[in-house]
């Protein structure tokens, strides 16, 4: 029977809310930190995503490889990590470091059906290793982009006099204005796998390379569309993989996400809820897995 599942943040208000639906509701809080993962677990959540501050938009202060498995010790319920995840290497590093699952935001910015602008994703596609830093630290909400002309002037303003009240009204509608239409004037939130990034592909393509990379410690690129399917198939009917689909694009300080998932039998389905936004391709991702399934 289906289940509707919730993420929200570590310390989120709704969390002990959401509990009082008991198995109805499974709730995969985001969480940054040990004492989150504890509490989350002590209130009822079925399983916990550990983001590291590699990942883009809004983001912690740890990185992925230290504190995940401080997580994994710390709590009984599956761990899904995140942050710097791009392919099927960063997967089998997140299982050897004690994850169960991945997920992931900024690859699939790089994909067919995301409904940012192309020229967001062609700046995914040149962007460098380097090419990321973290704004919003003087308002608590710190957020990794990619570095434009947005972003070291608000940096810039966040090392001089410049009030918190300002610098809030300076960051309001600046990942919409990247989103929908001027990527030097906006913020385009990315993490920092965005150098690793190099190609534009569908949501199932990049779902297929990653489960059998995972699956296949030789993996080379394979071009053999019918052998990938029957392959992935097999693989994804013994052992299906936690794949979650990031928030994608975290909105401005001060405004809250919300995404929805439900869960049938062994399917993930994912649908993505933004204020004033169009829908991102966490549904586009159910199309994906199920037609490998």
């Amino acid at each position: 029977s289906g289940k509707n599942i919730f993420t929200v943040s570590g310390s989120n208000r709704y969390l002990r809310f959401l509990t009082k639906y008991g198995d109805d509701v499974l709730i995969i809080p985001v969480i940054g930190n040990v004492m989150e993962a504890k509490l989350a677990e002590r209130t009822g959540a079925k399983a916990v995503i550990c983001e590291g501050q590699e990942s883009g938009g809004s983001i912690g202060r740890l990185s992925l490889f230290s504190l995940l498995p401080q997580i994994v010790d710390a709590v009984e319920i599956p761990v899904i990590a995140a942050g710097g995840i791009a392919d099927s290497r960063g997967m089998r590093a997140a299982f050897a470091l004690g994850a169960q699952g991945i997920q992931m935001g900024t690859r699939f910015l790089a994909s067919e059906e995301c409904r940012v602008i192309e020229e967001y994703k062609k700046r995914i596609l040149k962007a460098k290793d380097i090419d990321s830093i973290v704004i919003f630290n003087k308002v608590k909400y710190p957020a990794r982009v990619i570095k434009n002309k947005f972003a070291m002037e608000y940096l810039s303003k966040e090392r001089d006099d410049t009030s918190q009240e300002e610098l809030i009204a300076l960051g309001k509608g600046s990942l919409k204005l990247a989103v929908e239409s001027d990527v030097d004037l906006g913020a385009m939130h990315a993490g920092e796998i965005s150098g690793l990034i190099t190609d534009v592909k569908s949501t199932r393509e990049i779902i297929e390379d990653i489960v059998w990379g995972f699956s296949n410690d030789n993996y080379e690129c394979a071009n053999d569309n019918e052998v990938i399917d029957t392959e992935v198939s097999k693989y994804l009917k013994h052992k299906p993989p936690i794949l979650l689909v990031d928030k994608i694009l975290d909105l401005e300080p001060g405004i809250e996400s919300r995404t929805s998932l439900k869960l049938s039998e062994d399917k993930w389905f994912f649908n993505c809820h933004y204020p004033d936004y169009p829908v991102m391709p966490g549904t586009l991702l159910l199309e994906a897995m199920s037609q490998t399934m």
